[in-house]
C-alpha cells in the first residue's frame, strides 16, 4: 500500500486543567484538598502530597525522562519498577524499555525513541534518545503542582530530530491521583514525519500484579466496552486498567478492598481523537494516536486519512491526556462522568 503523508497546520498551545473529581454520592468524603510539593534534585523533581510521595521525575532513566515511582491512593505503587531500578520480588522484567511512565516513539523521521540498545536485538530503525534540556516551570498552584519541561529528542549522531514541550499536571483527593499530560511536539529542524508503528506515544508499565495474565483479577475495560486482549489497537475515549496492587494478596487471590486502577482518557482536543491504545494483558498501557495499519489490517479510517502524520517546518502538533490513579474498578471511580467533565473542559 502507498505510504500517505498528512500535513498538519500550527496547532495552538492549549493549556490542560486537572479537574477536582468529587467522589460519587453513593460515598461522600468530606475532607480538606490535599497540599502539593515540589522539591528539586540532581536527578530531577519530587511531587509530594501532604508530604507522602506521589511520583519522581526523573531526567533521564534509560534514554529518557521517566516518572518513577508512582504511589497511588492507597499508598502503594502503581508502576513496575524494573528497569527503573531493582525488580521488586515476583515483578516481570520482560521489555527493559518499558520504564514506569514515559513518552517515546518508534519511527520519528526515521529514528526509534520507543526502544533502547539491547546486544541480542537488531531493531528496525538507528535508534535515539529524549533529553531534558530545562525545566520551564515547576511549582505548586490551587492544589495541584505544575511542571513543563522542554526536551530534545536526539539520533544516534547527537541531531536533533525535533523538540517537545510538555505540561504535566498532578493533583489529588481523597479517593484518587491523577497526571495531566499535554504534549506539544514541534519541528524544529524540518519537516517531521512520524510513522505509523504501534510502538508508542504515551506509555505506563503498571504494577505486575494488575496485569491481566497475572491471573490474580486484573482486567482491561475501554469507553466502548470492550475488554482485555480485545482492547488491543482499537480507538477509545478511555480505557482501564485495573487490579490488585499492595501486601493484602492472599494465595493470588484479591481481598476487598485492594482493588485498584489506572485510566487513560483522550481529550476530544487531542490529534486524532479517540486514540488507539496499544494495551496488553502483560502490562504495558500507551495510548498511541499514530499507528494505524500497525494495530489493524483494514481500518476505516484509511479511507479517510493518510498514514504517515507530517508535521511542516516550525509547526507543532498537540497531544492531551490525563491518567487518572484510582481505588476499585472503573464503576466505583466514575470513569465515565469524570471523561465527560474532562472533555467540557
Amino acid at each position: 500500500m502507498a505510504v500517505f503523508l498528512e500535513l498538519i497546520s500550527t496547532c495552538p498551545n492549549t493549556t490542560c486543567h486537572a479537574e477536582h473529581t468529587e467522589d460519587s454520592q453513593a460515598e461522600q468524603i468530606v475532607t480538606s484538598a490535599p497540599t502539593l510539593s515540589i522539591s528539586q534534585e540532581a536527578d530531577g523533581l519530587t511531587v509530594k502530597v501532604d508530604g507522602q510521595l506521589f511520583t519522581r521525575y526523573l531526567i533521564k532513566s534509560g534514554t529518557r525522562p521517566v516518572l518513577w515511582p508512582v504511589i497511588g491512593p492507597t499508598g502503594d505503587p502503581l508502576t513496575r519498577s524494573y528497569p527503573v531500578s531493582k525488580a521488586e520480588p515476583g515483578e516481570a522484567t520482560d521489555h527493559r524499555h518499558h520504564r514506569s511512565i514515559w513518552v517515546g516513539y518508534e519511527g520519528l523521521n526515521g529514528v526509534d525513541f520507543w526502544h533502547e540498545p539491547q546486544a541480542d536485538h537488531q531493531r528496525t530503525f538507528e535508534l535515539g534518545q529524549t533529553i531534558n534540556r530545562q525545566f520551564l516551570k515547576k511549582t505548586c498552584q490551587d492544589n495541584m503542582a505544575v511542571i513543563i519541561s522542554q526536551n530534545d529528542w536526539i539520533d544516534s549522531q547527537q541531531k536533533r530530530v525535533c523538540e517537545d514541550v510538555r505540561t504535566i499536571y498532578l493533583g489529588a483527593n481523597a479517593r484518587q491521583r491523577w497526571i495531566d499530560y499535554q504534549v506539544v511536539l514541534k519541528a524544529t529542524d524540518g519537516p517531521l514525519q512520524i510513522g505509523d508503528s504501534k510502538e508508542g506515544f504515551l506509555a505506563i508499565r503498571i504494577a505486575s500484579t494488575m496485569r491481566v495474565d497475572a491471573n490474580r483479577g486484573g482486567k482491561i475495560i475501554s469507553s466502548q466496552g470492550v475488554s482485555n486482549e480485545k482492547a488491543w489497537g482499537k480507538g477509545a475515549c478511555w480505557v482501564d486498567y485495573q487490579g490488585p496492587v499492595g501486601d493484602n494478596l492472599e494465595g493470588g487471590n484479591t481481598l476487598e478492598g485492594n482493588t485498584v486502577g489506572i485510566a487513560i482518557l483522550s481529550h476530544p482536543s487531542s490529534y486524532r481523537h479517540p486514540t488507539r491504545f496499544h494495551v496488553r494483558t502483560y502490562g504495558l498501557f500507551a495510548a498511541n494516536p499514530f499507528g494505524t495499519l500497525a494495530f489493524e489490517k483494514n481500518p476505516p479510517e484509511v479511507t479517510d486519512r493518510p498514514l504517515t502524520t507530517t508535521i511542516p517546518s516550525g509547526g507543532t502538533l498537540t497531544l492531551r491526556y490525563r491518567i487518572i490513579f484510582h481505588r476499585g474498578d472503573e464503576k466505583q471511580a466514575r470513569i465515565a462522568e469524570q471523561y465527560a467533565e474532562y472533555a467540557a473542559e
